[in-house]
């Protein structure tokens, strides 16, 4: 049980590693808009999950202009090669930015 647990564990390390590679060889593009982080984050991880890398980017002061970046606009940015995939996988967010 530990063992796969540990298993999993360093195959989602491996997963996002080789993301984090991936994202580094295109040019990042803005998918998607929202209205909070927490949404943002909600997209990010489904992304994430069906093997796009993803980032979230806080609009306007972003991280410690305000104290709160909860309920500011949140950017969700993709690869350049992924955008499509991205797209298919949300469906029609909120605020498209593409």
């Amino acid at each position: 049980m530990w063992a796969d647990r540990l298993n999993a564990k360093a195959q989602r390390r491996k997963d996002s590693t080789e993301m984090a590679i991936d994202m580094n060889n295109d040019a990042p593009v803005p998918l998607a808009t929202y209205p909070n982080e927490i949404e943002a984050q909600l997209a990010a991880q489904l992304l994430e999950e069906n093997g796009v890398a993803a980032y979230v980017q806080p609009l306007g002061f972003g991280y410690g202009g305000v104290g709160a970046t909860q309920f500011i606009h949140h950017r969700v940015v993709v690869p350049q090669h992924s955008l499509q995939r991205a797209q298919e996988i949300i469906g029609a967010p909120p605020h498209a930015d593409a």
